[in-house]
């Protein structure tokens, strides 16, 4: 039994072993007929190629490109002052209404601590 499946295998082997064998002619056979395409073309190139212009390329440039400054410091330096001046005008104006504000809440405060003070006491 062993003998026989033994005898099974290396046959089905052999077709495997033929299968390839049949590819590999077929391969060699396809190659050879077309063996005129897989040559290098030695007529006339359907194409020029790309050359230098006439005189060579430019220099690269390989130093460093300065940016362009877009505040100057002179720009920078109004710009600060004049912030400054809106904002120190603004804080004058705003000053005193802050300023009764503070009033208002100091006086409150003093107003309702007897009351805060008695309930406390009260307890």
């Amino acid at each position: 039994m062993k003998c026989q499946q033994f005898f099974k295998l290396v046959a089905a082997l052999e077709d495997v072993v033929d299968v390839w064998k049949l590819y590999m002619y077929i391969c060699i056979y396809i190659v050879q007929s077309n063996l005129d395409l897989i040559k290098m073309s030695t007529t006339k190139n359907f194409y020029t190629q790309d050359l230098p212009p006439k005189g060579g390329y430019n220099p690269i440039q390989t130093s460093r490109v300065a940016l362009r400054r877009i505040l100057t410091p002179a720009v920078a330096s109004g710009l600060t002052i004049a912030t400054t001046v809106v904002g120190g005008i603004g804080y004058f104006f705003n000053y005193r209404y802050a300023r009764r504000d503070q009033v208002e809440l100091r006086s409150a405060k003093l107003a309702i601590m007897p009351m805060l003070l008695a309930e406390r006491d009260r307890e």
